[in-house]
């Protein structure tokens, strides 16, 4: 009998600890990003990326259910897509639109800020319109715009022909109450592959990520084709035919006549299955999915069209060289993002030339680590 009486002592105090862990753990608020042409994250950590050059649903309120969720308030931010100025087949946020209550705020992504067709000045507030404080928040390159109800969007704005970058952070009050580009922020990453109607793009997105992204960006779009015409999704090279097209164009005699020690350099740079190679831990479980023949890439040609490359680049200086380097590790890295085998990091190690205000943020945008961008 006293042994019974021990275990379920025992067990009682494994029930409160799990309960009073559980009370414990404390929930973040939700951020999410767009950033570059244009690449997105969900609040939940998923990673995608679509064109298109219409208005889509970043983020907004969902399943507020009267009477429990009256505290709440009903909100939407979305974004407007153009297409690149440069006249390559991308596209990046154009303004950031948000709604709630009666008040429409409009975020240009050069900078500028109206709160119904009224501009806010730099670093101002709080603003209050219809009873909602607001408060503008202007820091160099960054423009930030708080609401006093948990909603907050910061703009990065371009530099140096780099594109913007933009976070929407809602407080945890809205977990599994928003939908959108950013997600359901329920804590599991895994079921944000699904569109707008529920449909799971997962087992597609296996098979070709490309297409699947499109769907769930698609699904997300809140434009009218009749209103103002758009496209929802704009066809864009693939990463396996971008390498495949640089290493067509390399000249393969371009290391003929070149000095021993250089072509040593480009052959430690480049070959990166040789124990030696400074990437070649970065890039190993891709290197090993790659053997498979039905990505169509082959390993060998790679390396001798970077060693190309650089030999190539020699003509108009050492630093030009190393940075055609990069760019095929940069092509090598977006193949293995789209067969889900994430290799970065790269352009810290084989030191890859930018722009001191841009750094590594050139060569990997998807990193935040290189974004610069404080969020608090």
């Amino acid at each position: 009998m006293v042994k019974w009486k021990n275990l379920a002592v025992a067990l009682l105090v494994l029930l409160l600890w799990f309960s009073s862990a559980a009370v414990g753990k404390k929930i973040g608020p939700c951020v999410c990003m767009a950033y570059g042409d244009p690449h997105f994250q969900t609040c939940d950590g998923l990673k995608f990326e679509f064109q298109g050059t219409c208005s889509y649903n970043m983020m907004s309120s969902c399943n507020l259910i009267p009477g429990i969720d009256d505290d709440l308030v009903t909100f939407s931010v979305t974004i407007k897509n153009s297409e690149a100025e440069s006249g390559e087949q991308t596209t990046s946020v154009h303004e950031i639109i948000i709604q709630f209550n009666g008040i429409l705020i409009i975020m240009a992504s050069h900078g500028g800020v109206t709160v119904n067709d009224a501009s806010i000045s730099m670093s101002s507030g709080p603003n209050v319109f219809n009873g909602y404080n607001l408060t503008r928040i202007v820091d160099g390159q960054i423009n930030r715009l708080e609401t006093d109800f948990g909603l907050a969007v910061l703009v990065k704005l371009p530099i140096a022909g780099n594109k913007h970058r933009i976070r929407v952070k809602i407080h945890r009050r809205y977990r599994k109450k928003v939908c959108g580009l950013c997600g359901n922020y329920d804590g599991r990453m895994g079921n944000d592959m699904r569109t707008a109607n529920g449909t799971n793009l997962k087992r597609l997105s296996r098979k070709n990520r490309v297409k699947a992204f499109a769907e769930l960006g698609k699904s997300h779009m809140v434009q009218s084709f009749i209103e103002e015409p758009c496209e929802d999704v704009i066809p864009t090279l693939h990463e396996h035919l971008k390498l495949e097209n640089m290493l067509h164009e390399v000249d393969p005699t371009a290391c003929q006549g070149v000095d021993s020690t250089l072509l040593a350099q480009a052959e430690y740079l480049c070959q990166i299955r040789k124990r030696r190679s400074p990437v070649k831990r970065i890039f190993s479980r891709c290197l090993r999915q790659l053997r498979n023949p039905v990505h169509h890439i082959n390993v060998t040609e790679f390396e001798d069209g970077c060693v190309s490359a650089f030999c190539s680049g020699l003509t108009r200086s050492k630093r030009n060289a190393q940075r055609q380097v990069c760019y095929f590790v940069q092509a090598l890295g977006e193949v293995c993002r789209d067969i889900q085998r994430r290799s970065e990091g790269w352009c810290e190690v084989l030191n890859c030339p930018a722009k001191p205000e841009l750094g590594c943020h050139k060569w990997e945008p998807y990193l935040a680590r290189y974004a610069g961008i404080p969020f608090v």
